[in-house]
């Protein structure tokens, strides 16, 4: 009948840890150190999330800004593609000048400059512009630049 009571004793103190002593034996094998009886991370280290957010958080700015110019840049890439093919095409078939202009000036976007020329048999459309920081930053930082240039032989309109 002994051995039965001490057998019971000892299963039911094995998931018990509530008698830790002093407070540094958890019972799980790790050591608390000198937090005492609480389990908290003490005053050292009271505030250490703020910093590290302090710390990160411009660069996650910078990041996202990063981006968004990213993004912003390959749409106007896209944009100036589409305008000078537009109006290559449209000076080729023999449109105005003053008609091209204003097709390119229509799909290019705002800001942009736009070159039309006839060279020999070919007509030359060329549209560019600088893609700058996205606001608040000022619009006179740091650019990139991005444009086509396309190029379309002349047809011949009176021909059958």
């Amino acid at each position: 009948m002994a051995v039965q009571a001490r057998r019971r004793r000892w299963w039911d103190r094995a998931g018990d840890h509530s008698d830790r002593g002093d407070g540094r034996d958890r019972g799980d094998g790790r050591d608390r150190g000198d937090r005492g009886d609480r389990g908290d991370r003490g005053d050292s280290d009271r505030g250490t999330a703020t910093a590290e957010l302090a710390v990160v958080l411009p660069a996650v700015v910078l990041l996202a800004a990063s981006g968004v110019w990213a993004v912003a840049a390959a749409a106007a890439q896209l944009r100036c593609v589409d305008a000078a093919g537009t109006g290559a095409r449209a000076l080729a078939r023999g449109e105005p000048t003053a008609a091209v202009a204003r097709a390119v000036v229509e799909v290019a976007p705002a800001g942009a400059a736009v070159s039309i020329s006839r060279t020999g048999g070919l007509a030359v459309v060329e549209v560019r512009m600088t893609v700058r920081l996205p606001r608040p930053w000022p619009r006179d930082g740091p650019g990139v630049v991005v444009g086509d240039r396309a190029v379309a032989a002349l047809e011949d309109v009176g021909a059958p």
